[in-house]
């Protein structure tokens, strides 16, 4: 039986690293991700809802690009937190809960598509209409 890490981390986390961290078929990650409606484009440093430009800072920016280039996956916390602030502190998982809030209140009905998979981490994931 796997036992917790440290800061109450289960194996199911580390199995969600683990997947997140594999190679990606095809060589280097797309610049242009969409989800229905929600497409995030890393080229244009643009995240746009049904065309409608959403007004995302830099840092929600980087986060929606980091769980949106995995394409359905679930992304760990720590590998966000680690992409976002080079590591995980004490705090990091209320940072990044208020980081992901506040970009679902700015993707309006798209913001179904960012979904907390509770105690691993976070997915873009297609939600049928």
């Amino acid at each position: 039986m796997a036992l917790p890490g440290p800061g109450g981390n289960g194996p199911g986390e580390a199995m969600a690293k683990n997947a997140a961290d594999s190679p990606q078929p095809g060589g280097p990650p797309e610049a242009r991700i969409a989800v229905g409606d929600l497409v995030v484009d890393r080229d244009r440093f643009r995240v746009t809802v049904a065309h409608d430009p959403a007004p995302l800072t830099y840092m929600e920016f980087e986060a929606l690009y980091v769980i949106a280039e995995a394409r359905g996956r679930v992304v760990a916390y720590d590998r966000i937190a680690e992409a976002l602030w080079g590591g995980a502190d004490d705090d990091y998982r209320a940072r990044l809960a208020v980081l992901v809030s506040r970009i679902r209140s700015k993707l309006g009905p798209a913001a179904q598509h960012v979904q907390n998979v509770r105690q691993v981490g976070y997915r873009l994931a297609f939600v049928p209409a």
